[in-house]
């Protein structure tokens, strides 16, 4: 992944546990002409649980504390934090900001 950021000219979108981590953002941070973007969804704990189960997930209760252990250190970590934009996403009028911040 991080030899694609170094060689593209283009906007990059991705999202997932695996490259959502300190080091890779940071990396991605310091390259030159490169405008980080970072968009955490917040969801409360209700709603999370209730996905998880919509779509038949089968993640452990220490996985998903651990992700959220992972998630908090990024949100709190004073050199990502001016990259971060966080959004509710709860409803469709909720995802329509996020789209519209992505896609424009």
């Amino acid at each position: 992944a991080q030899e694609f950021v170094t060689e593209t000219t283009s906007n990059i979108l991705f999202e997932g546990d695996r490259i959502f981590n300190q080091s890779f953002l940071e990396f991605v941070m310091g390259q030159n002409q490169t405008d980080l973007q970072v968009v955490y969804l917040k969801v409360p704990d209700s709603t999370l649980k209730e996905r998880y189960i919509e779509r038949g997930s089968d993640q452990s209760e220490t996985f998903l504390k651990g992700r959220a252990t992972k998630y908090n250190n990024l949100l709190s970590n004073f050199e990502l934090m001016p990259y971060i934009t966080e959004f509710r996403n709860t409803n469709l009028e909720e995802q329509g900001k996020v789209i519209t911040l992505v896609f424009r």
